[in-house]
């Protein structure tokens, strides 16, 4: 498995995010969202099956929240205020 986390690797407004990446399956937990791909099926990661596979999604998410716990990360939350309009890239 790999693990990356930093705030440029997602695809939101600066929203800080995580990823895990193990053999079959790759896995992003953003401030907003959860995501969950099949990297074998579905390598341009266009299929979201977080929903659909929550067990899968936790099971690839708990080293995440643990990595999380064990650095004391400050894990950053929404604003509300925020507007994406004319900050598309």
């Amino acid at each position: 498995m790999i693990f990356c986390s930093r705030r440029e690797f997602v695809r939101t407004a600066g929203l800080g995010a995580a990823a895990l990446f193990a053999p079959r399956f790759a896995t992003a937990a953003q401030t907003d969202r959860f995501e969950l791909y099949n990297r074998k099926d579905d390598i341009s990661e266009t299929n979201n099956l977080a929903a659909r596979m929550p067990d899968k999604m936790k099971e690839l998410n708990a080293p995440i929240e643990q990595f999380l716990k064990d650095t004391q990360a400050v894990v950053p939350k929404p604003n509300p205020d925020f507007s994406q309009r004319g900050r598309e890239v």
